[in-house]
């Protein structure tokens, strides 16, 4: 790709939209990562705010909880007053949060800036919408990926930030990361899919041209866009001549554009979760402790493999660009498992004292592991969501994919520690290693390969089994004639 191409000022203002976000994602990430450096401090004696194990988990798991509101005023307010607005509304609660946990001198304050902070994240679909309606295909998937790589940014920065500064002084470093986003998306245009489905192509074609440019294959994808979403509307107004505008809503929920890609996000989002996407930040310092009982490393492990798995996100945008989607996610899936199955047997006849404790083995499977989970399996599902769902259903679509994976989030960050206490580790790796080939198996079956392909050939494939092209184009023609004829 020549350097005439990323000077062009229709890609520099996909960049432009994209940093936005991904510095949120990267603020979203300290939000997960914070508890890491909070609870060793909070449990000090010297602390003015003192937690046991069940306040602990609360400030923990509270925002899984509350991601849930976030999503439903995310998914409610997309649709009706624009992607625009309701990104820059969800960032406000965000940032009161942080200034709640930043002058908190009891526990009940320092959970209401956690809770309000977990509001936040729930915006997680409407930022991959955004990423898969602002950018061109070209450059969408590299986006999406580098979301998930940003929040790992956030995670390092929080743990490296974290052994020389307070965690008041950290939370009002996280601030930037929330007000500065909230800048930016000031100068945004609004969402051209949003505009078209809302009938207004005048400023669709602004808000497009702006984004994408003029050469020939932006315009077609916009002339593309126009027509199915003139289409759409006329089959709703005909629709509603002879059902009821609620009967037409309900029907949504049974086409096959809306359960195919539903069912897809279900599983992937269970493969991101179980991948160690959330718990492992959430619990790490706990998590290579229980390996290494070498409490004075157990941090720079943790700081090592927060490090590997920032690059390994960032290698996977490289890897994007080359391979198949599908084929990425199940090889490297695939590995993934593998290693992660090997290091649960390490460490099992190591406790058991069968082998004699190396923990730099154990550390050195969990290191590749990461690295391979990063390179799929924590970072596609968030490309799938900004890709498969059609316009007229990503409300709807992410209210019930999200909220699915809210309450997935928070049941793995309440379990987890049982688990640790019940089975150890190795018997946590083993149970996670088992969801992770169910979901990968499911996936092998009713994943589409979505690289490359605009969102309206998406949403074909999942109306009709296969891609549009001249076949189907032909065969399209053929099937209205033979009905004609009839």
């Amino acid at each position: 790709m020549s350097i005439k191409t990323y000077c062009s000022a229709p890609f520099l203002k996909q960049v432009w939209v994209a940093f936005g976000i991904l510095m949120l994602t990267a603020g979203q990430g300290m939000v997960m990562g914070f508890t890491t450096i909070l609870l060793p401090a909070l449990q000090q004696p010297t602390s003015v705010i003192q937690v046991d194990i069940h306040r602990a988990s609360h400030l923990v798991s509270c925002i899984a909880l509350s991601s849930i509101i976030g999503l439903l005023l995310s998914s409610t307010l997309m649709d009706w007053c624009g992607r625009k607005m309701t990104y820059l509304l969800i960032i406000l609660p965000g940032i009161v949060g942080w200034l709640f946990i930043y002058f908190a001198e009891s526990f009940p304050v320092l959970l209401i800036g956690r809770i309000l902070c977990g509001i936040t994240p729930g915006n997680l679909s409407l930022t991959s919408f955004i990423i898969g309606e602002y950018t061109s295909p070209k450059y969408r998937g590299i986006f999406l990926i580098l979301k998930t790589a940003s929040v790992y940014i956030g995670i390092t920065i929080i743990h490296i930030s974290g052994s020389t500064l307070d965690w008041r002084l950290l939370a009002a470093l996280t601030l930037i990361f929330y007000v500065v986003p909230f800048g930016m998306a000031c100068f945004w245009p609004e969402s051209p899919a949003w505009l078209a489905s809302r009938q207004e192509f005048k400023k669709c074609e602004e808000a497009f041209i702006w984004l994408r440019g003029t050469d020939e294959k932006s315009m077609a994808e916009l002339q593309e866009m126009i027509k199915l979403h003139k289409e759409q509307y006329i089959l709703n107004r005909e629709r509603l001549r002879s059902r009821t505008k609620n009967k037409v809503r309900l029907q949504k929920f049974t086409k096959g554009d809306f359960i195919k890609p539903s069912v897809v996000m279900l599983f992937a989002f269970l493969l991101l979760e179980t991948s160690g996407k959330h718990y492992f930040p959430a619990y790490a310092l706990q998590f290579i402790g229980e390996i290494t009982e070498n409490v004075p490393y157990t941090y720079y492990y943790t700081l090592c493999i927060d490090l590997v798995i920032v690059g390994s996100c960032i290698l996977s945008c490289v890897l994007v660009r080359v391979f198949d989607r599908r084929s990425l996610l199940l090889t490297t899936g695939l590995a993934a498992v593998v290693i992660l199955i090997l290091a649960s047997a390490h460490i099992f006849l190591t406790f058991n004292g069968t082998l004699t404790n190396r923990a730099w083995v154990s550390i050195s499977l969990l290191f590749s592991y990461f690295a391979l989970a990063n390179l799929g399996c924590t970072t596609l599902p968030l490309v799938f969501m900004g890709e498969i769902f059609p316009t007229s259903h990503r409300a709807a679509g992410s209210v019930i994919v999200c909220f699915t994976m809210s309450v997935i989030f928070w049941g793995i960050m309440k379990v987890t520690p049982h688990l640790f206490l019940n089975i150890k580790v190795y018997g946590t790796l083993a149970v996670f290693g088992a969801l992770i080939t169910t979901c990968l198996l499911i996936l092998y079956f009713i994943l589409p390969e979505t690289k490359d392909r605009t969102l309206e050939e998406i949403e074909y494939y999942f109306n009709n089994g296969c891609f549009r092209n001249e076949e189907n184009v032909i065969d399209d023609v053929n099937i209205k004639m033979i009905n004609s004829n009839y």
